[in-house]
């Protein structure tokens, strides 16, 4: 059960990832099928039922061509990738 401090963190990242997607242009299936992931799954995670793991993070950053600090910014993502 996660305590309601990490519940309320997936629901902050689950808005920060629908706000991305939303303003660069995707609706929820074309972006859900470039991040490798379904479109109920996507949905569960932008409303916080489901956790956005690092590689989902960074799969966003990608697919979105936000650069290192936007990443760390929105996303979380460390400044400094692991090659």
């Amino acid at each position: 059960m996660a305590t309601p401090e990490e519940a309320l963190e997936k629901i902050r990242v689950g808005k920060i990832v629908a706000r991305l997607r939303k303003t660069h242009g995707y609706a929820q299936r074309p972006f859900a099928r470039a991040i490798g992931c379904s479109q109920p799954h996507l949905a569960h995670m932008e409303t916080g039922r489901a956790r956005v793991t690092p590689a989902t993070r960074q799969k966003i950053a990608d697919v979105l061509g936000l650069d290192r600090i936007d990443a760390h910014l929105e996303l979380g993502l460390p400044l400094e990738r692991a090659s």
